[in-house]
């Protein structure tokens, strides 16, 4: 729903500034967050003929449309699909269509293994839990591990549970035993914050590490907000920073609701992709993913 959001913010504050050049149509349709439903959502998009897409979400469906977008080569920016082979073909070569203002799930997971190594976290038993129905999860937990592995940091536990857990009981009392005093979970922000309070109510009082998918979990419907003290996540953007204050004002404004990091990096996606276009100035699709190629955008 952010995601949505904030792209339709996009659109609006673009249409109405001064300065805009063209008028945006905005089409939406919901993935569901399935790879079908994300190629059936691609294929309605590209029969009404858009200009480009901004989306999906989650790594498994930038999968599915890099393969549909393959014929057409329909301009895509995505917010969020992390994983290290959206944006490559099965040869190893860049797609020329598909681009991301987030960070891989290479640079995640080494990011919060190096703070670990370098003692900005201190912390040295390490166990992970990973989602074994997610590309993304399976991505960081990866990369983490190999860099955790690099710089001799102590992992003394990899479990993995199916995304339909709910009772996460047997994977904490395997942590506990482990003897780790803190446990590496990349997943997204709703099963998050259903883990951290289970680990909270069967004592466990190590440190909690994540990735940006975490961003949001204070925003949960009745999230007790302070199980999250003393947590690491890394994240692609500061929410502090003026540009990301001011957009998130305006969301709470417009939409009276809270937005996140999906939402957030999705209304600078937009405005990526207007800009392209502008700089293109055509709807041809090769000439605006060569627009996008060259794009050098300071915003969020």
């Amino acid at each position: 729903i952010p995601v949505a959001n904030s792209i339709q913010l996009a659109v609006d504050d673009y249409n109405n500034s001064a300065d805009a050049k063209y008028t945006i149509e905005l089409v939406k349709e919901d993935t569901t967050g399935k790879e079908v439903e994300a190629t059936n959502a691609y294929n309605k998009l590209v029969s009404v003929g858009v200009a480009g897409i901004v989306g999906p979400v989650i790594t498994a469906e930038g999968l599915a449309l890099g393969e549909a977008s393959k014929e057409d080569m329909t301009p895509i920016v995505s917010s969020s699909t992390s994983g290290d082979n959206v944006t490559l073909n099965e040869d190893g070569t860049t797609k020329t269509n598909y681009f991301r203002t987030c960070s891989n799930d290479s640079m995640g997971g080494q990011t919060i293994a190096k703070a670990i190594s370098s003692g900005k976290i201190n912390v040295s038993k390490i166990a992970v839990l990973t989602n074994s129905d997610s590309d993304y999860s399976g991505g960081c937990t990866d990369s983490f591990v190999a860099q955790a592995n690099e710089d001799n940091t102590q992992i003394v536990l990899q479990e993995k549970y199916p995304s339909t857990q709910k009772d996460f009981k047997t994977y904490i009392q395997k942590v506990i035993s482990s003897g780790a005093d803190a446990v590496y979970i990349p997943d997204y922000y709703e099963t998050i914050a259903t883990i951290v309070k289970q680990f909270k109510d069967a004592g466990f009082t190590g440190t909690f590490l994540g990735t940006d998918g975490w961003d949001g979990v204070l925003s949960v419907e009745g999230v007790d907000k302070s199980i999250f003290n003393g947590a690491y996540y890394t994240n692609t953007f500061d929410d502090r920073t003026d540009a990301v204050v001011n957009y998130t004002k305006a969301y709470k404004d417009t939409f009276n609701g809270e937005t996140n990091m999906f939402g957030t990096m999705a209304y600078a996606d937009t405005w990526v992709l207007i800009k392209a276009i502008e700089k293109a100035g055509t709807t041809d699709a090769q000439a605006i993913c060569e627009a996008l190629e060259s794009t050098n955008y300071d915003g969020i």
